[in-house]
């Protein structure tokens, strides 16, 4: 390696071992002004043909699933991903929750998204064995729990929150705003796609 060479990488790795130089995060003056993120977070997702339910405790999620349930005309029956399994959810009469082993056979799903970002309606989903990446896909119906307190401004807090996280960036990232949709074919909006033809989100405070 030329001297000229070992200048040039060496000073490069200096900038990178120091971080200096580094542009910063874009920030949208939509989001920085914005004094609600949660009013953001659903006002995003809704533009995006997701429904959203803000609710004060776990005790009105019942409700909350079986209207939307019923509104999709399908069984009052939800598949239960592991990472949503040890919530202390409330006694739900007429709605039968289960542990999930086959997505495929299951018509809806509910999990829990550990974050949120306000900036464009999306919820944050780590793979992990607890939150399998085919709950997100194969299910007609997702419902998912997120508590607003983990709801943030931008996507680069989001992607550092995950970073540094206990279990650090996984093997995926699932990034969800909305239910799948196209318009591949013919420029004509078809959903369920690639994914869940309805999207509920259920935000805690």
């Amino acid at each position: 390696m030329t001297d000229s060479r070992s200048e040039i990488l060496g000073r490069l790795n200096s900038k990178l071992e120091t971080g200096t130089n580094l542009p910063a995060p874009v920030q949208p003056a939509f989001v920085a002004d914005c004094k609600s993120p949660l009013k953001l977070f659903k006002e995003k997702l809704e533009a995006v043909q997701a429904s959203v339910d803000i609710l004060e405790s776990l005790r009105e999620v019942g409700a909350s699933m079986t209207a939307f349930l019923n509104a999709q005309q399908s069984p009052l029956e939800l598949g239960l991903v592991p990472a949503s399994s040890d919530l202390s959810l409330p006694d739900m009469p007429g709605l039968r929750c289960y542990d999930c082993d086959d997505f495929s056979t299951s018509t809806s799903i509910l999990t829990q998204a550990p974050l949120g970002i306000a900036e464009t309606g999306t919820l944050v989903l780590p793979s992990s064995s607890q939150r399998p990446t085919l709950a997100n896909f194969l299910p007609d119906n997702c419902i998912v729990l997120i508590e607003a307190s983990n709801i943030v401004a931008y996507q680069e807090q989001a992607l550092l929150a995950v970073q540094q996280s206990e279990q650090g960036m996984p093997r995926a990232l699932n990034l969800i705003s909305g239910p799948s949709k196209t318009a591949d074919i013919e420029q004509t909006l078809v959903y369920g796609a690639h994914g869940p033809i309805q999207l509920h989100v259920i935000v805690i405070r």
